[in-house]
C-alpha cells in the first residue's frame, strides 16, 4: 500500500511501522520515524504512550513509556512500561502494533492510579510578551483509540448486514449507536466548546484582532478542504452503497485509501521541507492516517463477507 521504496535491509523495520499505524490509527508519527506518539485517554488520566525505536529495531526491543509521572499500574515503573514482550522479552517476529494495541487495553481495562497530579511532558512553547494572555494555557486533546473492529457487527445477522449496506438510513443509525461514535461526539463537542472560550477571551483585546483574522482565514481554508472532503466521502458512499457486491465495495475502498495513503505522504513530504507548520502538518496528517485505516478495515471486513 505504501509506495515508497525501501531498501531490503528497511523492509522489516518499515512493516512494523505500517502495522503500528494500522492497529493504531490516531498515533502521531514524528517525521524522523523513530519517535512515535499515542493519546490514551483513560477514566483516570490523559497521558501519551511514546514509543521510541533504537536504530537495531527490531533485531532489539522499542523503548515504551507514558508522559505522566506519579501514576500506579502494574504495568509502569516509573514513566516506563514494563511488558512480557518487550525489552528482555522482545522477538523480532511480534508485532509491534499489536503489542501496543494490547498496552493501551490494559490502560483501558485497568486505569492506573494517580498518586500525583498528571502533567504532560512540557513542550517549550514562544514566550507570551502580552501580561493579559499569561492565564491562557493551550490543552492537550487526547483522541479515543479508534476500534480495529466493531464487535457489534458479529451480533448481526446476514440479512441485517445486507440491509446495512442496502440502506443509508440504517447504516447512519447503526453507526450512531457505537461507543467510539458518543466518544468522538464528546470529544468533538469539547473541543468546541473550548475554541468558543479561547475565541471569546482573545477577541477582549485590541492588539490580538489581527492575529486572530489570520487564524479565522486559517480555519476558513481549513474548513473549505474538508466540506469539499466530506462531501467527496459522501459522494463515494453514496456510490457504494448504490452497488451490492461487497468485493466491489472492498475494491473501491481499496482504492480510495490508496489516494489518501499518497496525499498523507505529500503531507509529510511537505513537512519534511517545510512549506507546512507543525500544526498544519498534525491536523492533516491524523485525519489522512486516521481516513486511510477506516478504509482499509472497511475493505477487510467486506472481502471477508464476499468470501463467506
Amino acid at each position: 500500500m505504501f509506495r515508497r521504496k525501501q531498501a531490503p535491509s528497511d523492509q522489516p523495520r518499515q512493516l512494523q511501522i505500517s502495522e503500528l499505524k494500522r492497529l493504531n490509527p490516531a498515533i502521531i508519527v514524528h517525521p524522523d520515524l523513530r519517535s512515535f506518539d499515542l493519546p490514551v485517554h483513560t477514566s483516570t488520566c490523559k497521558f501519551l504512550l511514546l514509543i521510541r525505536l533504537p536504530d537495531e529495531f527490531p533485531t532489539i526491543s522499542p523503548m515504551i513509556s507514558v508522559s505522566i509521572a506519579g501514576a500506579s499500574h502494574p504495568l509502569l515503573c516509573e514513566s516506563s512500561v514494563r511488558h512480557s514482550q518487550l525489552g528482555g522479552g522482545w522477538n523480532p517476529q511480534y508485532s509491534l502494533g499489536s503489542v501496543v494495541h494490547g498496552i493501551v487495553l490494559e490502560f483501558f481495562n485497568n486505569p492506573p492510579v494517580i498518586l500525583e497530579q498528571p502533567q504532560l511532558k512540557p513542550v517549550e512553547q514562544p514566550r507570551n510578551t502580552n501580561p493579559a494572555m499569561e492565564n491562557i494555557h493551550p490543552t492537550a486533546i487526547a483522541l479515543p483509540p479508534l476500534p480495529t473492529s466493531i464487535a457489534e457487527t458479529g451480533q448481526l445477522s446476514v440479512a441485517e448486514l445486507k440491509q446495512l449496506i442496502s440502506s443509508e438510513t440504517d447504516l447512519d443509525f447503526f453507526i450512531e449507536k457505537l461507543p467510539i461514535w458518543n466518544a468522538v461526539s464528546v470529544l468533538r463537542d469539547g473541543i468546541e466548546h473550548d475554541v468558543a472560550e479561547v475565541a471569546n477571551t482573545i477577541l477582549g483585546y485590541e492588539e490580538e484582532v489581527n492575529s486572530l483574522r489570520d487564524e479565522i482565514v486559517a480555519l476558513q481554508s481549513r474548513l473549505q478542504q474538508s466540506t469539499a472532503e466530506y462531501h467527496a466521502a459522501v459522494s463515494m458512499r453514496q456510490s457504494i452503497l448504490s452497488r451490492h457486491s461487497p468485493r466491489v465495495l472492498g475494491q473501491l475502498a481499496e482504492e480510495r485509501a490508496d489516494i489518501i495513503d499518497v496525499e498523507s505522504e505529500d503531507v509529510r513530504n511537505q513537512y519534511s521541507s517545510s512549506k507546512i507548520t507543525e500544526d498544519e502538518f498534525v491536523s492533516l496528517y491524523i485525519s489522512k492516517r486516521v481516513a486511510f485505516h477506516q478504509l482499509m478495515v472497511m475493505r477487510e471486513r467486506l472481502l471477508g463477507q464476499a468470501r463467506m
